[in-house]
């Protein structure tokens, strides 16, 4: 359950949720290849590979 007060105008979340592998990124892409969410230094580097196809996770939440 989510607290009204964690979500914008737009009934966003806005809690932040981190890599656990990079740990000070916050994770704002899903890869759809590897169908999980990623980092934006997760997204230059493993997913980063040709045939990753990756959005933003509001899109992905769509």
């Amino acid at each position: 359950v989510v607290h009204i007060k964690e979500l914008d105008s737009n009934g966003n979340d806005l809690r932040l949720i981190f890599c656990p592998i990079h740990k000070n990124e916050t994770l704002k892409y899903f890869c759809a290849t590897c169908n999980m969410p990623i980092c934006s230094t997760c997204a230059t580097t493993d997913h980063g590979r040709v045939g990753h196809e990756f959005i933003s996770l509001s899109d992905a939440g769509k």
